[in-house]
């Protein structure tokens, strides 16, 4: 079985990864990550992250002004 701890690990060799955090709740796991466009954003969660063993679903939100 993948834990939540192997699955950070995983999670965070990828450079695109600001950060990967275990929380609490409903959710396991909040990632911040860099990306250039909305395509890029996709492909990672499409193509990367949900092919992680232990990732049942997956909810995105976008950062859309940083003061």
């Amino acid at each position: 079985n993948t834990t939540v701890k192997d699955l950070l690990k995983a999670i965070k060799m990828n450079p695109n990864i600001e950060s990967a955090d275990n929380v609490t709740g409903e959710i396991d796991i909040i990632l911040k990550i860099h990306a250039r466009d909305i395509d890029e954003v996709d492909n990672y969660v499409v193509n990367t992250l949900t092919r992680y063993k232990g990732i049942e679903k997956t909810i995105t939100g976008l950062i859309l002004r940083r003061d």
